[in-house]
């Protein structure tokens, strides 16, 4: 049992989970860096991988979209870390203070 395979990742849902996983463990490698801005690099090369790997479609409509796709996929996983991961982390750090 894989834990993101090919086939999760080229969804949308696939997409936004593993750049926000991979935001998670590289903003505390780069802490200067707004994590914003490491999920929106993260997007573009996770859809321009899945562009260049599988779709292969390199006409002008295929790769805007693929920036159109990055951009959403970066604004879900922002999003997606604001107003579900963060308050959780608010959470854990107040009952640990206590």
């Amino acid at each position: 049992m894989d834990f993101i395979d090919v086939e999760a990742v080229k969804t949308f849902a696939g997409a936004v989970a593993l750049v926000v996983a991979i935001t998670q463990v590289i903003k505390n490698y780069i802490p200067k860096v707004d994590p914003k801005y490491i999920s929106l690099v993260l997007s573009f090369v996770v859809m321009f991988g899945i562009l260049f790997i599988f779709s292969k479609d390199f006409t002008v409509a295929g790769i805007f979209l693929c920036v159109l796709n990055s951009l959403l996929v970066s604004g879900a996983a922002v999003g997606l870390f604001e107003y579900a991961i963060k308050p959780i982390q608010r959470i854990t750090e107040n009952n640990e203070d206590a």
